[in-house]
Parts: structure tokens; C-alpha cells; sequence
């Protein structure tokens, strides 16, 4: 996972919406969209919960 995808994870794993999650890193909602569509692909989950519940379990 790259430094942005890490981050924008982190702040999802916290419940962050996506306009906040972009708006407090400086990016634009799509790119926000996209950061969090390949975190889901490389830590293969299914939906959002999905991706909280693996954040959560390896301690993000």
C-alpha cells in the first residue's frame, strides 16, 4: 500500500467520510475514491466494513 492509500485507510478505519478524508489530505473526492477502491483490491476486501475490519485487525 502506498503512503497516500495508507492514509486515506487510517482515516477510514476512524469512520472519516470521503469529502473529510479528501478535504484533510488535500485531494480531490475521486482521487480520495480511488485511494480507497485499491486499498480494498490489495488487502482484499469486500466493502468498506470489510476493509475496517482488516484495518483494525493488523493494527491501523
Amino acid at each position: 500500500m502506498t503512503p497516500q492509500e495508507h492514509d486515506v485507510a487510517v482515516r477510514v478505519a476512524r469512520g472519516k467520510l470521503n469529502r473529510v478524508i479528501g478535504a484533510g489530505l488535500g485531494l480531490a473526492l475521486r482521487t480520495d475514491k480511488l485511494y480507497r477502491q485499491r486499498c480494498l483490491e490489495k488487502l482484499e476486501a469486500r466493502n468498506t466494513a470489510d476493509l475496517i475490519r482488516i484495518l483494525r485487525e493488523e493494527g491501523l
